[in-house]
C-alpha cells in the first residue's frame, strides 16, 4: 500500500554533472565548424576588386604610397636612451612583421608595380620595411618619427606635402614612416603594414575629385590631398 510520500532521488555531485557536460561536448560528432577550427578571416566583398581598383592607380603613376612599418614588437615609441646608429636600442620589427613587409612587397610584384622610389624614416624598422618590401631604401629625416618630438613637425609636414604636390604624372613613390607622423601629415591614422595612397587633389578647372575626397591638410598649410584609398595586405 503506497503511502502517497514520494520518493527522492539521490543527489547527482555537481562535479559528475560537470564531467558528464565536458565529456558530452568535447565529443559530440556535430560540432560546429566555427567551434571545432581555429578561426579563420572572412573574405570581405569586395575587397579583391579594390586591391584591382588601387593597383590600377598605383599603374598610372602620378601618386605616393605613404606605408607605416610593419609588425613591431609590443610597445609604443622606443626604450629610453636609444640612438637611431643603434638599432638594438630601438623598438624593431617582430619575426611576424618581417613577414607581412614581404607580402607587401610581394603584392607589389605581383600587380607590375616597381616604385620610382622608396624612401623612409631613419629608424631602424622603417628602413627593414622598405628593404625587405622593395630591396631598398633612402632616410629621409622628413619622415621621422613625431611621437615623443613634435618641434619639427611643420617643417616636416611642408617638405613631405611639397614632395606630394611635386610628384610626376608617371612617378609611384612609396615613403615608410610612422603612424602617427602620417596621421600628423593628412589626418589617416594606419595599422602597422598599411598603406594610404595619395596624389595632389586636382586644381580648379582639372579633373575633378569630390569635396570628401580632397581632405585639408593636417598642418593647416591649406595643401589638398586627394587619399586614393587604403590597402592592408594580408
Amino acid at each position: 500500500m503506497q503511502t502517497g510520500k514520494q520518493t527522492r532521488r539521490p543527489a547527482v555531485p555537481p562535479l559528475l554533472l560537470l564531467a558528464v557536460f565536458l565529456v558530452h561536448w568535447l565529443n559530440i560528432p556535430h560540432l560546429p565548424s566555427a567551434w571545432a577550427q581555429p578561426a579563420q578571416q572572412v573574405p570581405v566583398a569586395g575587397a579583391d576588386a579594390e586591391h584591382d581598383r588601387l593597383a590600377q592607380a598605383l599603374r598610372n603613376g602620378g601618386v605616393v604610397v605613404l606605408l607605416r612599418h610593419s609588425a613591431t614588437l609590443p610597445g609604443t615609441g622606443d626604450p629610453p636612451g636609444f640612438r637611431l646608429d643603434d638599432c638594438p636600442t630601438q623598438r624593431n620589427l617582430s619575426d611576424p612583421g618581417r613577414a607581412q613587409a614581404g607580402r607587401i612587397g610581394q603584392w607589389f610584384r605581383q600587380h607590375g608595380l616597381e616604385p620610382t622610389a622608396v624612401k623612409a624614416s631613419p629608424w631602424c624598422r622603417t628602413r627593414e620595411t622598405a628593404t625587405l618590401a622593395f630591396g631598398r631604401s633612402q632616410d629621409w629625416t622628413a619622415l621621422s618619427n613625431l611621437l615623443g618630438d613634435r618641434s619639427r613637425q611643420d617643417e616636416h609636414a611642408r617638405q613631405v606635402l611639397e614632395a606630394i604636390a611635386r610628384i610626376g604624372p608617371s612617378d609611384l613613390e612609396v615613403l615608410v614612416t610612422h603612424g602617427v607622423t602620417i596621421n600628423a601629415f593628412i589626418g589617416e591614422y594606419l595599422q602597422q603594414g598599411e598603406m594610404v595612397v595619395v596624389r595632389p587633389a586636382a586644381r580648379k578647372g582639372g579633373a575633378s575629385a569630390s569635396a570628401s575626397a580632397r581632405p585639408e591638410a593636417a598642418d593647416g598649410s591649406g595643401r589638398e590631398i586627394e587619399v586614393v584609398g587604403r590597402l592592408l595586405v594580408p
